[in-house]
């Protein structure tokens, strides 16, 4: 498992997108948005976040590139690899815009956790921003191969080389 940068003393937006996720490392990547095609068919990113405060989570999803194609599947994960949220498979639709799923409304306590993003093929593009080919591994960003659709239990390995950020998304909100 890879080591977690501090993420629980961050206030709770209500959206996260990555890279956003620690907006403290804005130097990282560029500031443009650009459209790239998803070169890890059936190979999930596990992306890490956490909070200090119970959350509720209510929407997951991407931003589909210029050209659209098969199926994407999101969730969110425990520090151990636990499943404890899918979408399941969801045909990619639209181009260039923002695909957002309803999920039953489903509360994570204060803890680190994995945003999880995987796609059944390489022709799709999904938008990123392009950063720095070791920015996402020293994050403690994740992998697993065949992967599609997300595991019931997910076995992580740091993270190979990438050099963009894949635009995924959640709504959140606090629980009072």
């Amino acid at each position: 498992m890879p080591d977690f940068p501090d993420l629980l003393d961050k206030a709770v937006p209500p959206v996260l997108t990555t890279p956003y996720l620690w907006p403290e490392t804005k130097w990282i990547y560029s500031g443009s948005y650009v459209t790239q095609t998803y070169n890890f068919p059936n190979k999930a990113i596990f992306i890490p976040f956490g909070f200090q405060e119970t959350i509720s989570v209510s929407q997951l999803g991407w931003w589909n590139g210029s050209s659209v194609a098969g199926n994407a599947d999101i969730g969110i994960y425990d520090i151990k690899g636990n499943r404890i949220l899918s979408t399941g498979s969801f045909a990619c639709s639209g181009t260039s815009a923002l695909q957002v799923i309803n999920i039953t409304n489903t509360l994570l306590v204060p803890a680190h956790y994995f945003l999880a993003f995987v796609m059944d093929n390489a022709s799709a593009n999904i938008c990123c921003q392009s950063a720095f080919s070791t920015a996402p591994s020293m994050w403690g960003w994740c992998e697993m191969s065949s992967a599609f659709p997300l595991p019931a239990t997910a076995t992580l390995i740091k993270l190979s080389t990438i050099n963009y950020f894949p635009m995924v998304y959640m709504a959140l909100k606090d629980v009072l």
